[in-house]
């Protein structure tokens, strides 16, 4: 303390890093969204133009909803439980807008200086022949950059993302729809890389590309149904040449891959199914398969003639088209709801249209249910559940035990009498 100048030496021992993710900002619910609408020169930073937003807002109380509505329509927004969500639609619309640029009609401060412009008509300061004037050239200015621009150069000032992982020589550029490899573009190019931009409704940004490729493995992250209505965490990883697929958070991919399809581990075939046809068991790494009636059956077409009436014997001697049945093909999983179906077990559901019934299922919630599985007419199946009393591995709740040091507050009631 005396001799600040001196040096106090320091031995390093360890040190530990810790990765964390910073969270969004909260959803807009519509009550808000309308109350932005309404009080949108607040976040104006020009006075006047602040001044002349005030107590008008974007629309009017009648229509503000229907703006609402109208965006959900046109599949800009969606509803997201209690809140609003930004489409993969809507985000590419914002983003390419302010790329060209037009992102003027995007913004609050265009319905600012239209109303600051009406505001001075009303007071006489500003004709009108020069507010349509100011309009009609605001439109073609628009008009004439959305038709004149190059939209395969719109994100050729980005930088690259990373090195293509198939040619490991091209790298990785974001295109109108899709993210590249600059190799694969040229002709005659094997390089096969492509990730679109939007994977079960979520919007795919170059962030979450570069994420995937540099660590493989990355996630999870957040995915919908499309009403928004359930949603789910999954870790994603790439795959030649499906793009981004679903895995575990060791990379097992969980997705139908074309690769996994090609791959046939074990093939047997079976001369009586539920369907009352033959099929074909095929083993898959990801699912089973069968395949029903695999014979094609023949049909007499008559080739058109120029004449309409044919002799019987031309008729008989007309040639005959062979018409392709379409094949009948059942699939499941090989590890569904949590739960791993053995070969035997999708034997005896193909032969007699119902499995054995399972007891060990997991929900998407995490919780454990009981059920068959019944094969129908198309090949698809469905579940039959097993209620809680004709499950013999179902564990009640333990009952509640009373506490008798605490006693109810007995509570009078008092009747009045009618007079």
């Amino acid at each position: 303390e005396n001799n600040p100048e001196d040096k106090t030496k320091v031995k390093f021992e360890n040190s530990l890093s810790h990765e964390n993710i910073t969270k969004p900002p909260a959803r807009y619910s519509e009550a808000k969204l309308l109350s932005l609408m309404e009080h949108c020169g607040r976040s104006v930073a020009d006075e006047d133009l602040a001044d002349a937003l005030k107590d008008k807002g974007i629309g009017t109380p009648a229509t503000r909803a229907d703006i609402i509505e109208n965006l959900i329509l046109k599949e800009y927004i969606v509803r997201f439980g209690k809140t609003l969500k930004a489409t993969s639609k809507g985000i590419r619309l914002v983003d390419i807008l302010a790329r060209i640029p037009i992102d003027s009609l995007s913004k609050v401060e265009l319905t600012g200086e239209m109303e600051y412009d009406l505001k001075k008509m009303e007071k006489g300061q500003f004709s009108r022949s020069l507010f349509m004037k100011n309009m009609n050239h605001f439109t073609e200015n628009i008009i004439d950059k959305i038709k004149t621009f190059d939209y395969e150069k719109i994100y050729e000032n980005e930088d690259q993302i990373a090195t293509c992982p198939i040619c490991q020589k091209g790298k990785i550029f974001e295109g109108f729809w899709n993210y590249y490899c600059k190799l694969g573009k040229k002709k005659n190019a094997d390089c096969s890389f492509i990730v679109w931009k939007e994977k079960n409704y979520r919007y795919v940004d170059r962030y979450l590309v570069e994420d995937v490729l540099r660590k493989k493995v990355a996630g999870p992250f957040e995915f919908s149904n499309p009403n928004g209505t359930n949603t789910f965490e999954e870790y994603l990883t790439y795959n030649n040449p499906k793009g981004l697929v679903f895995c575990s958070s060791l990379g097992e991919i969980k997705e139908t891959t074309q690769e996994a399809l090609q791959i046939i581990e074990h093939e047997e075939y079976v001369e009586k199914t539920s369907l009352n046809l033959p099929g074909t068991i095929k083993v898959t790494p990801v699912f089973y398969l069968c395949e029903f009636g695999k014979q094609q059956t023949q049909e007499s077409v008559e080739e058109p003639s120029k004449k309409r009436k044919l002799k019987k014997k031309e008729a008989e001697d007309s040639p005959k088209k062979i018409k392709k049945v379409r094949k009948l093909i059942s699939r499941m999983p090989r590890k569904l709801c949590g739960r791993n179906i053995s070969l035997e077990e999708y034997k005896h559901f193909i032969t007699t249209g119902i499995s054995l019934p399972v007891y060990n299922f997991i929900s998407k919630k995490g919780r454990t249910f009981a059920a068959t599985l019944k094969l129908k007419e198309n090949g698809n199946f469905e579940f039959k559940f097993i209620s809680k009393k004709d499950n013999p591995n179902y564990v009640p709740p333990p009952k509640r035990v009373k506490d008798p040091t605490k006693t109810k507050r007995k509570t009078k009631v008092i009747k009045k009498e009618s007079e």
